[in-house]
């Protein structure tokens, strides 16, 4: 197994190389949901009119890009490492003692297939959450969807699979409500990745 160094909660912005001469290092901000962002991940970015692959080579809790200049990454390509810590250092010093780009060289150290900037299609999957100030917030007794939908996902702090909210009779109508409400909102995650469902006592009355 490669060993992986995670962010922590306080770095939320990750410092990105990609592939070509340039030598600078692009700092980009983390989505909301960031539990899968390793350092040797390949990520898909926006850099200029177009979108590159880069690779995560460490994160931060700030950036000299002003925040509201400072873009977020497109998508997480990978949830485990295409590049050990052992290759980055290596990499690192290549870098430094050839004078050349450190994205180029991480690059070289890919397969073929990882080099280019096709991003493979994975399968994935809508997950819900709750907001953080959806705690204590009322909902109407008539709405009965509503309250099984937040109690679903309070038993459930990793999240709930858009199709595991259909199996508890929780319709798509009332997911754009409450999220309307700002009470729950959603993400996309590679769908292997899906969190295992906690029962909760649907009787409400």
């Amino acid at each position: 197994m490669i060993p992986v160094m995670s962010h922590t909660s306080s770095r939320k912005i990750v410092q990105v190389v990609i592939s070509g001469p340039l030598r600078n290092i692009f700092d980009y901000r983390m989505p909301e949901t960031h539990d899968h962002y390793h350092v040797g991940c390949r990520v898909l970015i926006p850099f200029g009119p177009k979108q590159r692959v880069g690779i995560i080579i460490a994160f931060a809790a700030q950036s000299e890009v002003p925040q509201n200049k400072l873009k977020m990454v497109k998508r997480l390509i990978d949830t485990v490492p295409v590049l050990t810590e052992a290759q980055l250092t290596l990499a690192r010093w290549s870098a430094k003692y050839y004078h050349h780009s450190l994205g180029d060289i991480c690059f070289s150290m890919l397969p073929t297939k990882l080099r280019t900037q096709t991003v493979f299609a994975m399968p994935e999957i809508t997950l819900w959450h709750l907001h953080d100030q959806a705690d204590g917030v009322q909902i109407s007794p008539q709405a009965k969807k509503q309250q099984e939908c937040i109690e679903l996902l309070k038993a459930n702090p990793d999240g709930v699979a858009y199709e595991q909210m259909k199996q508890a009779g929780i319709e798509q109508r009332v997911l754009n409500r409450l999220k309307q409400l700002k009470l729950i909102y959603d993400t996309q995650i590679i769908a292997s990745e899906k969190p295992e469902l906690t029962e909760f006592n649907q009787d409400l009355n």
